[in-house]
């Protein structure tokens, strides 16, 4: 890997040395950067890009990300903001900033940023997704659920969405045997469309077949995320399903 980084390095300073006004390059070896560990630098490379370009909304995006890894909400929400007056139908932007308010508390704006994207790309699946999580977080159990259900009509295939409203599900609805199957439906969904090979979604199926009962199957379900999540160094999905097997059967 070091290796790699090391030519990718050199030959995103050549292409800046080519091409000093082209804000790419700083781009894209500010991304490397981050891989690296390095954000500062990454940040003085968006910088020099935004000096650049200041109307380019992945410029503003990506500075926005870089700083509000470093902790400098204020500044992250400046240009997450600007990205999206230089670019009213950048979804990223709208995204990032939804997120930054809602990890700031504040939790009405974040929502109300998600909702507006939504009515301008009503097929963005992911906003759908947060906007019903802060939903369940905040106890909105119903108006979750219905916002799930609204990214899977526009996004049938859109695998977070159905693992998030089989949770949902599952401590919504604990005493509703016709709930437990569909949260079955909608796991088992998800495991054919990860190709049976997500540890954590594995253990939502392992959790609805549980649920309705079927102590073998959320036994199978578990064993098979446990291996998964050991072979991908995924040591938290690994506790996870160690735990399930303790409450269900022997390993």
């Amino acid at each position: 890997a070091e290796g790699r980084f090391r030519r990718a390095v050199e030959e995103f300073r050549r292409a800046i040395q080519a091409n000093p006004d082209n804000p790419y390059g700083y781009r894209a070896l500010a991304r490397v950067r981050l891989l690296e560990g390095k954000p500062e630098e990454a940040e003085a490379l968006l910088r020099e890009a935004y000096d650049i370009a200041p109307d380019d909304p992945y410029v503003d995006w990506q500075l926005g990300e870089v700083l509000r890894l470093r902790n400098k909400p204020a500044e992250a929400e400046q240009m997450f903001r600007q990205a999206i007056l230089n670019d009213p139908m950048f979804s990223p932007a709208y995204l990032a900033l939804a997120m930054l308010l809602l990890e700031q508390g504040q939790t009405d704006l974040g929502r109300h940023v998600l909702r507006e994207l939504i009515r301008i790309k009503p097929n963005n699946a992911d906003a759908y997704c947060l906007l019903g999580d802060s939903l369940a977080s905040g106890g909105e159990a119903a108006e979750a659920e219905a916002v799930y259900r609204q990214a899977l009509e526009k996004q049938p295939k859109w695998y977070p969405a159905m693992v998030r409203l089989a949770q949902l599900i599952l401590t919504s609805s604990e005493d509703d045997p016709l709930a437990r199957m569909e949260a079955i439906r909608l796991a088992r969904r998800a495991c054919e469309l990860t190709d049976y090979q997500r540890p954590d979604v594995l253990l939502v199926l392992c959790d609805a077949y549980a649920a309705a009962g079927k102590r073998l199957h959320a036994v199978e379900a578990a064993r098979q995320a446990l291996q998964l999540a050991n072979e991908s160094g995924r040591s938290e999905d690994a506790q996870l399903a160690r735990v399930r097997l303790e409450l269900y059967g022997s390993p």
